[in-house]
């Protein structure tokens, strides 16, 4: 940002725990915000559908708790005066 003209600049970062009701409603948000893993991006095979299956049922298996599927995301602020 300095390179831009700004000065005083300060970082600040929290954490947002959201719960889905399941992995396909959570990978519909990540979408939505673009938060694509390259993986799906890059591989349109046919084999690709198996893994996402797969991964669900690891996933939902895994990490399912009474609220829900958590999901943590790091948000970062970034500030400066111009």
């Amino acid at each position: 940002m300095t390179y831009t003209g700004f000065n005083n600049i300060s970082l600040d970062t929290m954490d947002e725990i959201r719960f889905y009701p399941d992995v396909e409603t959570l990978l519909r948000n990540l979408k939505y915000i673009g938060a694509n893993p390259s993986i799906f991006a890059r591989n349109n095979g046919m084999g690709i559908k198996g893994v996402i299956k797969e991964m669900i049922k690891i996933y939902t298996n895994k990490y399912k708790t009474s609220q829900g599927i958590r999901a943590t995301y790091r948000v970062i602020f970034l500030k400066g005066r111009k």
